[in-house]
């Protein structure tokens, strides 16, 4: 029970202050044109199996643990390029959306958090490939 304590403690702060940042500009983030080109494209490095499945059409989310640097990356990116481990094999797709999801997997908008609701992982919807 004390770590579902913590967790309840923790996580309202770790979503809220990050999302909330974002939307009142408290990271310099707005809607400059500089902003839009840090944020149309992130770069993740996967372990192999996760990018062939990826590649094969088997998988086509892609799960981070939630951290304020994994949302601040993640919220509002148009573009992802994966990589497969540490070797220069790489590719491209459009991300369709960013979610939240929380421990019974249900998922919600970063920007409409319903009260009560504790996310713990960012769910990344990937679209066509495009390169």
């Amino acid at each position: 029970m004390g770590n579902y304590a913590l967790h309840r403690a923790y996580l309202p702060c770790v979503i809220v202050r990050p999302v909330v940042g974002l939307r009142m500009g408290a990271w310099g983030i707005t809607g400059t044109p500089s902003f839009h080109a840090r944020k149309f494209l992130r770069f993740f490095i996967l372990k192999g199996e996760y990018y062939d499945a990826i590649k094969a059409g088997r998988k086509t989310t892609e799960y981070r643990d939630l951290s304020p640097r994994n949302l601040a990356k993640s919220i509002g990116i148009k573009t992802v390029k994966l990589q497969r481990g540490y070797e220069q094999v790489q590719m491209r797709y459009e991300v369709k959306s960013v979610g939240l999801l929380d421990a019974d997997d249900r998922e919600c908008d970063p920007y409409n958090i319903p009260p009560g609701f504790f996310a713990t992982t960012i769910a990344i919807h990937l679209g066509k490939r495009i390169g």
